[in-house]
C-alpha cells in the first residue's frame, strides 16, 4: 500500500510539471477592500453557556447583484450587520451594504439563498433569522432586488410580508426548488432552537406532540408573489436540529426531494416526493447510518459516473489525541436508546456517500475524508480544472464544550463557586484550518491543504465558490466568525481549461434552478451538474455552472435537462469560455423519447419457497469484551448445495442462528418444498455445514459445525455428524469426538489416500479467550469411526489461528492434498502435505507482511492455465486506520489483570507513533489497575504505546500483526502467488464469501462478491458500505466492475453465502444473509 503522504507529494509533482503554479492565494483585506468580520463578543448573557448556537456562524452568497458581469460577494453577520461587496475588477472590492439597503440592522442573519423569486432577471436574496430575541427580531427577510441605481448599485427592498415569507421561528436556511412540477419554485425553510437534548428523542415526528419551534415548514409559490405554508398537508414533519439541507433526486425519478441534516442525536432526514404534493419520510431506504452531528451537506457526482453522491459533515477530530478527549467510550447501550426512539443508526463521522443506483454506500474512511474535525461547510468543485470534483471543508469552533476533562470540571464539586469567566476560560478553542481534498479520481482524496498554501487557523462557516475574475477557475470566499472573511484566489493553473454556463430557463423559473447539465468527451459521459446554488451550509454559490477539462479541446455534446420532462442538445462545443443557453432559443425534446433501460445480468426471483429468513439474536458481548473490535456471536447462516435425495435436483441446506432451527429445501421439478432440520439443534448456532458421503452408502450426510463466542457451556460448542438415510432423512451419529471449539469451516477429504473420507475440522475463536487461538482437528476416519489425530499430524498441534476459511489444492503438484487457510490477524496459510502425510506450514507461497482480516477463500482456474488461482475476501479499505506493510495495524494482548483471561489491545501508527485505538473509559474499565495512570483525559490521550504497556508488560505480550485490507486475486504461478488487487468498488466492506461463475455463458467470467458486516464496536459502527459486487474476468487478469444497474446483484444487508445452485439445468446464484433473507438471481436471459 503506498503511503498516503507519498501519494499527495506525487499528485503535486504532476501538477508542477504541467505547468501549474499549485496554489491558493489568500486576498489581503488591504488589496481586496472586504472588512467583513463576523464578531461575536461573549459576555454574561450572551455566551456558549446559555446560548450553544451562538457560535454557529453566517453564510456567504456570490452573484451578480448589478448585472455588470462580475460576481459579487454578501455576507450574513449574527451581531453585527450583513455587508454587500460590489466586484470592481482585479479582486477589488466595494462595500455598498448602507446604499443598497441590505444590512439587516440588529438581526441575528444565518442563512442567505440567491434566488430571483420574482423572475425579472435581478438576483433577489432571502435572509434566515434566528437568535435569542423575540418573534419580531427573528423575521427572516427577502430582499427583492430593485436594480441599479444611477451610480450601478443595486438596491433592494425587504418584501418578506408581501410575499407571506416574513416567517418568524429560528430559521437556518431556506431552499427553493419546484417541488409540484407546476414550473415555480417554493421554498423548504429549515428551523433550530435549543431546547433540552434528551427531550427530543421522545417528541420527534409526532404531530399531537411537537417541538413547535424545530419545525421545518414548507410553503408553496401560489402566483409568483405570495407563498402558503403548507408544511402539514406535505408531510415534512421535521422537528430534528436541522443545520443543513440539499434538494435533490434522491430515488432518481423524476421529482426533487429533500435530504434534511439534523445535529444532535436526531437522526438526519429524507423526505421522498410522493409526487401528488406529500413527502414520505424514508431515509432507511436510501442510506445505512448518517454522521451523528450532521451539519453541513454538499451533492454532487464527484465520481463522474452520472449520479448524485452527498456529503454530510460532523465533528470527528484529526488526531487521536482530541478524539480521545472527546469520547469517553464506545457507548452501546445508547445504541439501544437510538432505536427505542427509532432514530437511526448515526456515527460520530463525516460521511461520503457513492449513489449506487440509489443505493448510497458510506466511503468517508476509504475516501480519508471521515474526520476534518468540526467541520461545517463542504463543497464539491473542480479547483484544478483537471475534470473531478474536489472537496473543501470550513472548520473551527470558538468553544469546545465536548472536551471531557472541562464536563467533568463543570459537573465537580469544585466548581461550585466558579464564575461565568471562569468557565469559559476552561473551555478549550477548535481554531483549526480549512481543509482542501483533491479528488484522486478512485474514489479517494488527498489533502492538499498545505501543499495549496491554504493551512491557517480559522473559525470558518459559510462558504461560496465563483469566478471572482472571469479567469476560469474557481475561486473562494469564506465567512468567519471572530477573523476577518476569507477571500481565495485560485492560481493553480495560468492557463486553466474550462468551460462556464449560465443557464435562463423558462419565465417562471428564470434561474433554472436544478436544471442538469451533463457533459460527453472522449467519446463517453465524462461530467456532470445541476444548477443548485444554495449548497453547503447557509450559503449560495454562484449560479454559474462551471467545468473543468484535463487534455479536452472539445466537446462532443452537452445535455440539458431543463426539467424532468424536456431536455436540449447543444454539439461540438469548443473549451475555455463562457456561455449563455436559453430555454426559449433551444430546440426541446421530449426526456420520455431519450429513456432507454439495459437489460441487468441479473434478475431477483420472488420465490418464497426457497427463501430462509435468519433471525439473529442481540449480542451483548461488549459489555464484557470492550477492548474488541467486533463480537463473534453472529458468524451465520452457513449454507450448503448438494443432491441430498438422490433425485438429481441440488439441494441446499441454510443454518439458523440461537434459537432457530435450520431449513433443508428440497428441490423437484415444480420448485422447492422446505422442511425443518429437524437433527439441528435450536439451542446451538449453526455455523458451518457440509455435504459428504462417509460411509460410502452413495447418499451425502451432513455435518453440522456449532460455535458462539458467547457459549456459557461447552455443550453448545459440540458438533454433530448426521446419516442420511437416501431420501434426506437425516439421524445423528455418535461417533465424532467432542472438540469444544466455535466451528468455522469442515473440509472433507482424504488425507491419507485410504478411500475414506477424514476431516479438517478450523475453528473461528477461543471463547472468552480472544485473540488466542483456538485449536483446528484432523479427524481420521477409521472404519466410520472419527479419531482426533491432530496433535501428530497438523502444526502446532492444531493452533493454527482464528481461522475463518479453508480450500483444498495440490500447491506443489505432487498428487497431495494440500489445504489453504484464511484467518484473522494472520496471512493466508498453506497445510503442505508430506510424504508421511502430516502437514507443514508450506513456506513462500504469498507475499512477504501479507496478514490480513481475510473471511473467506474460492479456488479457481482464473486465467486456465491448470491451476488454481485464489480469491480472498479481506475487510476492505473503508476504516479509519491505515496501515502499511512498514507500519502495520498492531495487537499486545495478554493476561494484564490476572484474571486469566486476556486483554487484546490495539494499536495505530499515527502522528509518528503507535498509540491505542481504544476510548479512555473502555481501556480502563478492563484493565482497572492503570486507572491511577491516566487520572484525566489529556494524559491518556497523548500516550503512545510505550506508556499505556510498561517495559514488563511489553515482554510479556505477544504480538499480532495487519499489514493488508484489500480483498485479492492471487494468481498461482507454479505455487506462487502474485497479487491482483481487485477494484476498490470490491474494497467497500469486508467480502465474506465469493463465486466464480460465467451466468451468462458468454464465456467471460464473473466473480459475486458479498460482504458487510455488523458485528463491530459503536464508535466506528458497521462495515455496511455495499450492496455485493461483480467483477468480470478476462485475458491478463483484466478486472472490471459491473455496475449494479447493469449486474442486477443487489445484497442490501449483510451477505455471509453465496451457493451455486442448478434450477432448469442454469445456474442461479442463492445468497444468505445475516438476521435478513435469502436472496435468489437467475440469468435474465434464461
Amino acid at each position: 500500500m503506498i503511503n498516503i503522504n507519498i501519494r499527495v507529494i506525487l499528485f503535486s509533482i504532476l501538477l508542477i510539471s504541467c505547468g501549474k503554479k499549485n496554489e491558493m492565494v489568500l486576498v489581503s483585506e488591504k488589496h481586496s477592500n472586504i472588512l467583513f468580520n463576523n464578531e461575536v463578543i461573549e459576555s454574561d448573557s450572551l455566551n456558549i453557556l446559555n446560548y450553544e448556537y451562538i457560535y454557529n456562524g453566517g453564510g456567504v452568497a456570490i452573484a451578480d447583484f448589478n448585472r455588470d458581469g462580475k460576481e459579487d460577494i454578501y455576507f450574513t453577520g449574527n451581531v453585527v450587520d450583513n455587508k454587500l461587496y460590489l466586484n470592481e475588477g482585479n479582486f477589488v472590492f466595494k462595500d455598498v451594504s448602507s446604499v443598497s439597503q441590505t444590512e439587516c440592522k440588529g438581526l441575528w442573519s444565518m442563512g442567505v439563498s440567491v434566488v430571483d423569486i420574482n423572475n425579472d432577471n435581478w438576483p433577489d436574496m432571502y435572509i434566515s433569522v434566528s437568535g435569542k430575541g423575540d418573534a419580531k427580531s427573528r423575521k427572516n427577510v427577502l430582499l427583492i432586488n430593485k436594480g441599479v441605481n444611477k451610480d450601478s448599485i443595486p438596491v433592494f427592498v425587504n418584501m418578506a410580508k408581501e410575499y407571506g415569507l416574513d416567517h418568524d421561528g429560528y430559521t437556518i436556511n431556506s431552499y427553493f426548488f419546484d417541488y409540484d412540477q407546476d414550473g415555480d419554485n417554493d421554498v423548504y425553510i429549515i428551523n433550530n432552537f435549543f431546547t433540552n437534548r434528551g427531550d427530543i428523542l421522545s417528541k420527534r415526528n409526532t404531530s399531537s406532540n411537537l417541538i413547535k419551534d424545530n419545525i421545518n415548514f414548507l410553503f408553496e409559490n401560489i402566483d409568483g408573489k405570495s407563498f402558503k405554508n403548507i408544511t402539514l398537508s406535505s408531510g415534512v414533519l421535521n422537528d430534528g436540529y436541522s443545520l443543513s439541507a440539499n434538494i435533490f433526486d434522491i430515488n432518481d425519478d423524476g421529482w426533487l426531494d429533500i435530504f434534511v441534516s439534523n445535529d444532535f442525536a436526531t437522526s438526519s432526514s429524507a423526505y421522498i416526493n410522493q409526487k401528488d404534493g406529500t413527502f414520505k419520510e424514508d431515509i432507511v431506504s436510501y442510506f445505512k447510518h448518517q454522521s451523528f452531528s450532521s451539519m453541513g451537506v454538499d451533492v454532487a457526482d464527484f465520481d463522474n459516473n452520472g449520479s448524485d453522491d452527498l456529503i454530510t459533515l460532523d465533528m470527528l477530530p484529526r488526531t487521536l489525541s482530541r478524539t480521545k478527549k472527546m469520547f469517553s467510550r464506545s457507548n452501546f447501550l445508547f445504541y439501544d436508546l437510538l432505536d427505542l426512539y427509532k432514530e437511526k443508526p448515526q456515527y460520530m463521522r463525516n460521511c461520503l456517500y457513492v449513489n449506487d443506483s440509489n443505493d448510497y454506500n458510506e466511503i468517508s474512511q476509504l475516501s480519508n475524508v471521515h474526520n476534518t474535525d468540526w467541520s461545517w461547510s463542504p463543497i464539491f468543485a473542480d479547483f484544478n480544472n483537471d475534470g473531478k470534483k474536489d472537496l473543501h471543508i470550513t472548520n473551527g469552533f470558538p468553544r469546545d464544550l465536548t472536551d471531557l476533562d472541562f464536563i467533568n470540571y463543570r459537573d465537580s464539586y469544585e466548581s461550585i463557586l466558579a464564575t461565568t469567566k471562569d468557565f469559559l476560560d476552561l473551555i478549550p478553542r477548535v481554531k483549526i484550518s480549512n481543509v482542501m481534498f483533491l479528488n484522486s479520481g478512485n474514489y479517494e482524496f488527498f489533502d492538499i491543504t498545505k501543499s495549496w498554501n491554504m493551512e491557517v487557523p480559522s473559525y470558518s462557516y459559510g462558504q461560496a465558490t465563483g469566478d471572482l475574475d472571469n479567469d476560469g477557475d474557481l475561486d473562494i470566499v469564506i465567512n468567519n466568525l471572530n477573523d476577518n472573511a476569507y477571500l481565495y484566489r485560485n492560481d493553480i493553473s495560468s492557463k486553466p481549461s474550462y468551460l462556464k454556463i449560465k443557464l435562463v430557463g423558462k419565465k417562471n423559473n428564470i434561474q433554472s434552478l436544478h436544471s442538469k447539465v451533463t457533459i460527453y468527451y472522449n467519446d463517453s459521459l465524462e461530467q456532470k451538474g445541476t444548477m443548485n446554488p444554495h449548497r453547503g451550509y447557509l450559503s449560495s454559490l454562484s449560479p454559474k455552472l462551471h467545468f473543468g477539462f484535463n487534455n479536452t479541446q472539445m466537446i462532443d455534446s452537452l445535455i440539458i435537462n431543463w426539467d424532468s420532462n424536456e431536455y436540449s442538445i447543444l454539439k461540438d462545443l469548443e473549451i475555455n469560455k463562457e456561455i449563455t443557453v436559453n430555454y426559449e432559443d433551444e430546440r426541446k425534446y421530449l426526456t420520455s423519447s431519450a429513456t432507454k433501460v439495459s437489460k441487468p445480468l441479473l434478475e431477483l426471483v420472488n420465490d418464497t419457497t426457497l427463501q430462509f429468513y435468519h433471525k439473529e439474536n442481540k449480542s451483548y458481548d461488549f459489555f464484557d469484551y470492550e477492548l474488541q473490535q467486533r463480537v463473534y456471536t453472529n458468524e451465520g447462516p452457513s449454507s450448503v448445495v448438494g443432491d441430498i435425495n438422490g433425485d438429481s435436483y441440488d439441494d441446499i441446506i441454510i443454518g439458523g442462528a440461537m434459537g432457530q432451527r435450520g431449513k433443508i429445501f428440497f428441490q423437484n421439478e415444480n420448485g422447492f418444498i422446505p422442511k425443518e432440520l429437524w437433527v439441528d439443534n435450536l439451542d446451538k448456532e449453526l455455523t458451518a455445514l457440509s455435504l459428504f458421503d462417509f460411509d460410502n452408502d452413495n447418499d451425502l450426510d451432513l455435518y453440522l459445525g456449532y460455535g458462539h463466542n458467547g457459549s456459557k457451556d461447552s455443550i453448545s460448542l459440540i458438533d454433530v455428524i448426521a446419516i442420511n438415510d437416501g431420501d434426506g432423512n437425516f439421524m445423528k451419529y455418535e461417533q465424532i469426538p467432542d472438540l469444544f471449539e466455535v466451528t468455522s469451516k469442515v473440509v472433507p477429504f482424504d488425507y491419507d489416500k485410504d478411500d475414506d473420507i477424514d476431516l479438517l475440522i478450523t475453528s473461528r475463536v477461543k471463547p472468552n479467550s480472544y485473540p488466542n487461538s483456538p485449536r483446528s482437528f484432523l479427524l481420521e476416519n477409521k472404519n466410520g469411526k472419527f479419531e482426533d489425530i491432530s496433535d501428530s499430524y497438523l502444526p502446532n498441534n492444531g493452533y493454527l489461528g482464528m481461522i475463518t476459511d479453508a480450500e483444498i489444492i495440490d500447491i506443489n503438484n505432487d498428487g497431495k492434498t494440500d489445504i489453504i487457510l484464511s484467518g484473522e490477524w494472520m496471512g493466508i496459510k498453506i497445510l503442505v502435505s508430506q510424504n508421511n502425510n502430516k502437514f507443514i506450514f508450506g513456506e513462500s507461497h504469498f507475499p512477504k507482511n501479507n496478514n490480513g482480516f481475510w473471511n473467506s477463500l474460492e479456488t479457481n482456474d482464473l486465467d486456465g492455465d491448470g491451476d488454481l488461482d485464489l480469491i480472498a475476501g479481506n475487510f476492505g479499505k473503508n476504516t479509519p486506520y491505515n496501515i502499511s506493510k512498514e507500519k502495520p495495524l498492531l495487537m499486545k494482548y495478554a493476561d494484564y489483570n490476572g484474571n486469566g483471561r486476556p486483554e487484546p489491545l490495539v494499536f495505530h501508527y499515527c502522528e509518528g507513533n503507535y498509540y491505542p485505538i481504544h476510548l479512555r473509559n473502555n481501556f480502563l474499565n478492563q484493565i482497572q489497575k492503570k486507572k491511577s495512570d491516566f487520572i484525566n483525559y489529556e494524559s491518556y490521550s497523548k500516550a503512545p504505546m510505550s506508556v499505556i504497556l510498561n517495559k514488563d508488560e511489553q515482554k510479556q505480550s505477544k504480538t499480532l500483526e495487519v499489514h493488508n485490507y484489500n480483498t485479492t486475486i492471487y494468481e498461482n504461478n507454479n505455487g506462487k502467488f502474485e497479487e491482483h488487487v481487485l477494484p476498490i468498488e470490491v474494497q467497500f466492506s469486508p467480502v465474506f464469501d465469493t463465486k466464480v461463475v460465467d451466468i451468462n455463458n458468454d464465456g467471460i467470467k464473473e466473480i459475486f462478491f458479498v460482504g458487510n458486516d455488523n458485528a463491530y464496536e459503536v464508535f466506528t459502527g458497521p462495515r455496511n458500505s455495499f450492496q455485493g459486487a461483480v467483477v468480470s474476468f478476462s485475458d491478463n487478469f483484466n478486472l472490471k466492475t459491473i455496475p449494479k444497474n447493469l449486474s442486477g446483484f443487489n445484497i442490501p444487508f449483510f451477505g455471509r453465502s453465496i451457493e451455486v445452485i442448478k434450477i432448469n439445468n442454469r445456474d442461479a446464484l442463492l445468497v444468505t444473509q445475516n438476521n435478513n433473507k435469502s436472496l435468489l438471481f437467475t440469468n435474465t436471459n434464461q
